[in-house]
């Protein structure tokens, strides 16, 4: 395949996996992984020096302060070189194929938008046996419609596969874009915190100008998130909350940006004041049923450490 391909990550202290998860990227029809540092405080750029040592698809550029996923990205969009545009995570991995997949089914359907499978490793053994866990995590429906519900933004996800590609009104962070949409939007840096929406804010933007968005829903064309335990992160009640605050705070911000959009073209039926009443109702339900069972997981997980 001619290679057409620009790959954007953005990076921010994860030196210690990424000769394992940039190399994944770099697949048939890459032109280029445009990796730019957001003033990483560990030694990412010896290691990313390593890699372009190996790999000459890799340019590298470094923030002189932290811009967050959004600035970050927004830098990224200015390098891009090539007709498409595939948006990565430095903490994920891509399942080989994946990008010839996009690009077919992006032509077949006439699509400016393609979305990867996003799926999240629960352990070591989830990446070892992908197969398993597209299985276990992305089961097959028969209608995007029940995945993806505007009356209930709070369980909104993308784990689910279909027997073709269907088209939705925005996708998981992961996907393919052709370039001229892509610098369509810009990463809004008013998602605060850990910039929870900021991707769906994003593909909303382009919708609201015409662009026909689809979801692969197969699982060949799947990215891998890492388990916790291998990027740094614990599952605290600190942690926990700031999740719970930024994805409120963050969700009324998407409403309050792209309702009309929501009404108007996309069939939600009620006012922006009722959307946001009935988010903040749901959203906390949900979490209230949530909260014994992660406080529960992180109990026997500290007796399970306790007893080595």
């Amino acid at each position: 395949m001619e290679p057409c391909v620009s790959v954007v990550v953005p990076s921010h202290n994860r030196a210690s996996i990424l000769a394992e998860t940039i190399p994944t990227y770099l697949q048939d029809g890459v032109a280029e992984l445009i990796l730019v540092d957001d003033a990483s405080t560990d030694d990412t750029p010896e290691v990313v020096a390593g890699l372009m040592k190996e790999h000459s698809q890799i340019r590298y550029y470094r923030n002189e302060k932290n811009l967050r996923q959004t600035g970050t990205k927004n830098r990224a969009l200015q390098y891009v070189t090539q007709p498409y545009v595939y948006f990565g995570d430095d903490d994920s991995i891509l399942l080989p194929g994946s990008i010839s997949f996009l690009l077919q089914a992006m032509k077949k359907y006439h699509a400016d938008v393609m979305g990867a499978l996003p799926l999240y490793a629960d352990d070591d053994k989830d990446l070892r046996d992908v197969s398993a866990l597209v299985e276990r995590k992305a089961p097959i429906v028969d209608s995007w419609q029940s995945k993806i519900k505007l009356n209930h933004l709070e369980t909104v996800d993308f784990f689910f596969r279909m027997k073709e590609p269907c088209q939705v009104p925005f996708t998981h962070a992961c996907a393919l874009v052709k370039k001229q949409w892509a610098k369509r939007a810009q990463f809004d840096p008013g998602y605060i915190g850990n910039s929870y929406r900021e991707e769906t804010d994003y593909w909303l933007q382009l919708g609201e100008q015409g662009a026909k968005i689809y979801f692969a829903a197969s699982g060949n064309a799947a990215q891998i998130n890492y388990p916790y335990s291998r990027i740094g992160r614990n599952r605290t009640f600190t942690s926990m909350w700031k999740h719970g605050k930024y994805d409120l705070l963050n969700t009324l911000r998407l409403i309050d940006k792209h309702h009309t959009y929501f009404r108007t073209k996309l069939g939600y039926p009620h006012s922006k004041a009722f959307m946001k009443i009935s988010y903040v109702i749901c959203d906390l339900s949900m979490y209230a049923a949530l909260f014994p069972k992660r406080v529960l997981g992180m109990i026997v997980k500290k007796l399970k450490v306790a007893r080595k």
